[in-house]
């Protein structure tokens, strides 16, 4: 009998609790990306304020349907991106292949709002460093 483990763990990256970390390993489900997601504007409204988000796919980033290029793929991948549109905070993704984000910026050339407030960082720490100074700017954290 097989276990059912969750691909995508959810964790607070510094002591301030204003930047998540979202480790994301192995297969995933778009459930389970939701599920992360939906805790993570919960503990935005409880904490009353904007949280950033590291999400770590350096472990390698396995689609469910295979490729970003499927329909259902870029819209569900782009409804991720979009947790940082209106106020929901910036995400810094860290490890992204270099063929998904080159379909990113090709996406984005047409329509910026696609990547507002998401950046794509070498390290765990750059990504830190980033969303701190962008919550500080905006006098959110």
């Amino acid at each position: 009998m097989g276990r059912n483990i969750m691909a995508i763990d959810l964790y607070w990256e510094n002591d301030e609790q204003t930047v998540m970390l979202v480790d994301v390993k192995g297969k995933w489900t778009w459930d389970e990306l939701h599920a992360v997601l939906y805790t993570m504007q919960k503990l935005s409204k409880e904490h009353r304020r904007v949280l950033g988000a590291i999400v770590d796919v350096s472990s390698g980033l396995q689609l469910p349907g295979g490729s970003i290029l499927n329909q259902e793929s870029l819209k569900r991948f782009n409804q991720f991106l979009a947790m940082g549109d209106d106020g929901k905070g910036p995400v810094a993704v860290v490890g992204m292949n270099p063929m998904v984000k080159s379909v990113l910026d090709a996406i984005s050339m047409v329509d910026k709002s696609v990547t507002n407030d998401v950046f794509f960082v070498k390290s765990i720490a750059e990504g830190e460093r980033m969303l701190s100074n962008w919550l500080r700017q905006r006098n959110v954290a």
